[in-house]
């Protein structure tokens, strides 16, 4: 089957601006106040004080794409760093320039000699002039009218401060040099679990300052204050709380649960619909962490079990009390003393029950009970042990 790459090459070109911002900001030799801009000056700038590295990244699907003196790629990206120049934009001799593309450049080309050193910036200047001087390539033309449009300082000083990383990393490449730039900063088992999510809020982060009407910024200090938040949750006595925020659940999904049993359990004593809700909603999260932090082997099942066993234990040592309080009660007060012992003890009063010391969100320990009602191992009526 043919595959139409139209939409993917754009997509995954943004994909990979975003990601080697980071990559760029990790790996940058500044102070904590270097800041990182997407699509402001440049694609990817990263500025501070009095000096400016300016980057365009251009991605090809495949990389077999070679950059010849005439290509787009190279004329689109100079055209923008010249109009920046005329335009006061940018100034010369705070900034560099940097084209990093999946392509190669010819060995012959002009930046394919310059990045082998075998031509002074002079003569590259003189012929991209020449180049310039054509008119056959209509695609070009805006930047060829945009470099000669230089005087010829700054043609010679912007052809000096370009830097062309061609045949640069792909996604799975990005990803490991990522990854080394953060390789003293977790335990090697962990690697995978600091790299999702540092680069989801990462990504989350950059979405926000493109769709920002003013300036966000994203600075070196505010990056490795996150990984030091992450990271201080990976450790023996903590874990990351990736399901943070509460589930709305809608009346169609109310329904889809109504048969589960830690529903029908709560629903038998009295307990509202949207109490029920937020029983849902703690049971889904719950389910969701916890299957979580066991794939990522952050949280051995063995681990999960003890856990349980004692969530289990507390349970019952207060659900035999109620035995002596039912006792010739009618079915309606026995129903009424159920309610009254799921609202004192799991929702004004919770367990002080945590999966790990520091990992304290109640709506775990909630959850959690909740899971415990679902495999029928714990309940809310007074009467469950005589129903089993």
């Amino acid at each position: 089957m043919e595959t139409d790459f139209s939409a993917k090459g754009p997509s995954l070109g943004y994909y990979f601006q975003i990601r080697y911002g980071l990559h760029l900001l990790l790996n940058h030799d500044g102070s904590d106040e270097s800041s990182l801009f997407f699509e402001n000056l440049d694609d990817i700038e990263i500025s501070e004080f009095n000096h400016n590295d300016l980057y365009q990244t251009k991605f090809h699907i495949k990389n077999s794409v070679n950059l010849t003196d005439r290509s787009t790629d190279l004329w689109k990206t100079i055209r923008v760093w010249a109009e920046s120049v005329r335009n006061g934009k940018i100034k010369l001799s705070e900034s560099n320039f940097t084209l990093i593309t999946t392509a190669e450049c010819a060995p012959e080309s002009v930046f394919g000699r310059l990045r082998e050193e075998t031509i002074d910036p002079e003569t590259a200047v003189n012929k991209l002039l020449e180049i310039c001087k054509e008119t056959s390539n209509q695609t070009n033309l805006e930047g060829y009218r945009a470099f000669s449009g230089l005087n010829q300082y700054e043609q010679k000083e912007l052809i000096e401060r370009i830097v062309v990383l061609d045949s640069t990393m792909n996604f799975d490449e990005l990803e490991d040099k990522i990854k080394k730039s953060l390789r003293f900063s977790v335990n090697r088992e962990n690697m995978d679990s600091l790299f999702e999510r540092l680069e989801g809020w990462w990504f989350g982060t950059s979405i926000n300052q493109l769709n920002s009407d003013g300036i966000n910024i994203i600075n070196l200090a505010t990056l490795r204050n996150k990984i030091v938040d992450i990271t201080s949750k990976l450790t023996s006595d903590n874990l990351p709380i990736d399901f943070d925020t509460k589930i709305n659940i809608s009346d169609t999904e109310f329904i889809d649960f109504s048969d589960r049993n830690f529903v029908k359990e709560l629903a038998g004593i009295g307990i509202n619909k949207a109490s029920l809700k937020n029983a849902i909603s703690d049971y889904l999260r719950t389910f969701r962490q916890r299957s979580k932090w066991i794939r990522e082997n952050l949280l051995d099942p063995d681990d999960e079990h003890k856990y349980e066993e004692k969530l289990y234990q507390e349970w019952e040592t207060k659900f035999d009390f109620l035995e002596d309080l039912i006792d010739g009660k009618d079915n309606g007060e026995i129903l009424k003393i159920g309610k009254s012992f799921y609202t004192k003890l799991y929702l004004e009063n919770l367990p002080q029950i945590f999966i790990r010391p520091k990992v304290t969100d109640s709506f775990l320990v909630r959850g959690s009970y909740q899971i415990l009602a679902e495999e029928e191992k714990i309940g809310f009526n007074p009467n469950f042990k005589n129903r089993r």
